[in-house]
């Protein structure tokens, strides 16, 4: 027969309150759209620079 003596819990603490989660959710929901956007706006840019050769050279020939 097994022992019938339950260790008690030692760290025991209240449970965090719902609207820490909720926050938690929107900070990471807040960032990774973020780094989305981040990343379409540099693959745009890439598409629609794809075909420079010479992005220092000036636009237009000088005089």
């Amino acid at each position: 027969m097994g022992e019938s003596y339950v260790r008690p819990v030692t760290s025991a603490r209240e449970p965090a309150p719902e609207w820490h989660a909720v926050w938690r959710f929107r900070v990471v929901a807040i960032l990774l759209l973020a780094l989305v956007a981040f990343g379409a706006t540099k693959g745009i840019d890439r598409l629609i620079h794809v075909g420079d050769q010479n992005p220092t050279a000036p636009s237009s020939p000088g005089p």
